[in-house]
Parts: C-alpha cells; sequence; structure tokens
C-alpha cells in the first residue's frame, strides 16, 4: 500500500475449485472472492473449506509505504549587500521531486534555490512511493537605510575653522565628501559638503550641510 496505490490486491488460488474459500484480515475484514482488495496494511488468512469440514489455511502480509518525507527548510534574508537569498531545502528520506513556489510567481525544480524577492516560499517534496510533504520558510528583507544627523559651525573672521559632526547608528560607516573621514570633519573653506552613512547590511543614505 503506497499513497500512489492505496489499494493492494489480495489473490488466492482454492484447489478443488468446488471448495468454498473467505479472507480474513485487520478490522474485521472479510471477503469471499479468492481475489479481492484491502486498504488496510496487516497480516490476511485464506481459508478453504471442503464440504466434509475439511479446511487449510494461508496466510499474507500486506505492508506499507506510506511514509511522506521529513522536511527541514532554511533561507537568506535579503539586504542591500545581498541582493539575492539562497532557500535550503533538505528531506528525509531522499525524494523523488521537489517544487518551490513563492513571490512575483517566483518557482524552482532544485533543493536549493535563489531568489531576489523577499516573502513566504513553499517547499513540496514528493518520494517515490507518491506521498508528498510540504512547508514552507520566510526569506526576511533587511533593506532599511541607517539614520542619519549632521550639523556644522559657522566659519567667521574669528572661528576660521570648524567641525563638520555627523550621527547615524553604531557599526555604520559615515564619509563626508566621498573620503572615509569618520564622524567628524575638519573645514577652512566654505560650500556644500556631503554626508553618506552606510550600514552593515549595506543600505545607505545621504544629506547635505552648508
Amino acid at each position: 500500500i503506497t499513497c500512489i496505490h492505496p489499494l493492494a490486491e489480495l489473490t488466492g488460488t482454492i484447489l478443488p475449485a468446488f471448495a468454498s474459500g473467505i479472507w480474513t484480515g485487520p478490522q474485521s475484514f472479510t471477503s469471499t472472492s479468492p481475489d479481492t482488495f484491502t486498504s488496510l496494511a496487516g497480516t490476511y488468512i485464506l481459508t478453504a473449506t471442503l464440504s466434509n469440514g475439511c479446511s487449510a489455511s494461508a496466510s499474507t502480509e500486506v505492508t506499507p509505504d506510506t511514509i511522506a518525507p521529513q522536511l527541514t527548510l532554511a533561507a537568506e534574508t535579503i539586504s542591500c549587500a545581498d541582493t539575492l537569498a539562497v532557500l535550503y531545502a533538505q528531506s528525509e528520506p531522499g525524494a523523488d521531486s521537489f517544487f518551490w513556489q513563492g513571490p512575483q510567481q517566483f518557482t524552482a525544480n532544485t533543493l536549493e534555490a535563489l531568489t531576489p524577492h523577499p516573502g513566504l516560499y513553499v517547499f513540496t517534496a514528493k518520494s517515490s512511493n507518491g506521498c508528498l510533504s510540504t512547508d514552507s520558510v520566510l526569506v526576511p528583507a533587511d533593506t532599511m537605510a541607517p539614520p542619519l544627523q549632521a550639523s556644522a559651525d559657522t566659519l567667521t573672521c574669528r572661528d576660521t575653522i570648524v567641525w563638520l559632526t555627523g550621527q547615524s547608528s553604531p557599526g555604520t560607516i559615515l564619509v563626508w565628501n566621498g573620503h572615509p573621514s569618520g564622524d567628524s570633519l575638519m573645514v577652512t573653506d566654505p560650500g556644500t559638503f556631503a554626508l553618506t552613512a552606510t550600514g552593515i547590511n549595506g543600505c545607505s543614505q545621504s544629506l547635505t550641510v552648508i
């Protein structure tokens, strides 16, 4: 008995042919036909009886093969630095076919797949016995730019050197005017200065001070 073939055939031969026969099996199963079908696994006994009361029996075993694959799924995170996430799937026991479905009509038929779209992904595995298992995994998105603030003092005849100061979250890289000068920049000339903050996830934002 499998997921493809939910019925097992019981076949018996009774000699002499005029003897009566009956199959018995699990859950009070009975059949008076030598050839019959069952959906239950277990031991089946065919008993043949002659008119003189003499009888003989034979047995056979119907075994089940209805174990579905056990799935383990994982997924990477999509970020500004990593625009593709890997979908991972493991199947025990090994399956014969696989199928991923996800956002933006995403499909794939491999254990591992690449996707550019965050969201919920559904994985289905089918084993040789026809049994299916389905599970899902979420591809998260980390695409938020770091917070950024900047301030500047005013150049005067008395204050000929001022500092431009930027603030962001820990781990963020701050760059003034394209130069990695840290969160502060000393200037002696007026002008427009750009500050760019790049977070651990590769996302960035900029602002300017005058």
